[in-house]
């Protein structure tokens, strides 16, 4: 667990937690309702965009390191 949290950037696990509490609070007949608080879904998307974004490139980088690391213990 502790290694997903590696991989996985704070903001996409905040803007997915928002998503949620949004869509339960502001649901309707067959959807979101038109509420004036539905204009918080496109700041909260975006905030999943930009987490997702954030998450692959620490998983980029974690990978990276780690073959270094493992290329460094296979020359010693």
């Amino acid at each position: 667990m502790k290694s997903v949290f590696k991989l996985v950037h704070p903001v996409l696990v905040v803007s997915l937690g928002l998503f949620i509490v949004a869509a339960i609070f502001l649901r309707g007949q067959g959807g979101p309702c038109a509420f004036p608080l539905i204009l918080l879904f496109a700041p909260i998307e975006l905030g999943i965009l930009v987490g997702f974004i954030l998450s692959v490139a620490r998983a980029i980088k974690y990978f990276i390191r780690k073959t270094k690391a493992d290329q460094q213990s296979e020359q010693c």
